[in-house]
């Protein structure tokens, strides 16, 4: 088996790796080959454009958020960031959740006279450094059944605990995820979850939600023995 290294990024600085258009590509096919097919083929997690993909999920992290990247012979084969939770990053009864700022955020920025448009990062609103989201999370298909999800999934864990996180929260699609958080630990539910319906079309794509898509909450204390 070929060692495995793991390095860990402020998200804003994504774009200026040597290595992102190879973990660009990593986290297009993770997302799109994963138990079963959930989402319609156009919606990939992230831009197909390399440049374009970093900004989104540098918006996505934040200003605090940071990712973990897992290597395997020099090639990164797995991923996952984590964000201070907060009001402002998600919402689950926004229908685009997944593609859009949190209008509570845009509405800060305006408050202070900040231009969302001018910033390439899209700060927080506040840190509560406790609550930590995971995001972005996944293993290339070809390096699966290694182990290297717990691996990762305690990387993030271990740079929460040190920024004074007590939990980890992950958002999910019951119908696709729902099986995998439990088993790494997630077992307290939190808020309602939310849902997207069956015709619902994604910003961008060109395909319709062909079934309902159901989302929890839920958390993973980082002390529990």
């Amino acid at each position: 088996m070929a060692a495995t290294s793991t390095v860990v990024i402020p998200g804003s600085s994504l774009c200026k790796q040597a290595w992102w258009p190879q973990l660009h590509r990593t986290i297009i096919i993770a997302f799109q080959q994963k138990d079963i097919q959930a989402f319609p083929p156009s919606w990939t997690r992230l831009n197909l454009d390399e440049a374009l993909g970093a900004a989104e999920l540098a918006k996505e992290l934040g200003t605090y958020g940071e990712m973990a990247i897992m290597f395997s012979d020099d090639e990164p084969v797995a991923c996952g960031g984590i964000s201070p939770h907060s009001a402002a990053y998600l919402s689950l009864n926004n229908p685009d959740w997944l593609s859009v700022v949190n209008k509570k955020l845009i509405e800060h920025q305006a408050a202070s006279g900040e231009n969302p448009e001018d910033a390439d990062v899209l700060p927080q609103v506040q840190c509560v450094c406790e609550d930590w989201n995971v995001l972005c999370f996944c293993v290339h298909p070809d390096h699966r059944g290694k182990n290297l999800s717990r691996q990762l999934l305690q990387t993030l864990a271990d740079v929460a605990k040190a920024k004074g996180g007590r939990r980890l929260l992950s958002n999910f699609c019951i119908e696709e995820t729902g099986s995998f958080w439990p088993k790494m630990g997630f077992n307290a539910r939190v808020g309602n979850g939310g849902v997207l319906e069956k015709g619902y079309i994604r910003k961008g794509a060109v395909e319709e939600l062909q079934t309902d898509l159901h989302f929890m909450r839920m958390s993973k204390d980082l002390y529990q023995k």
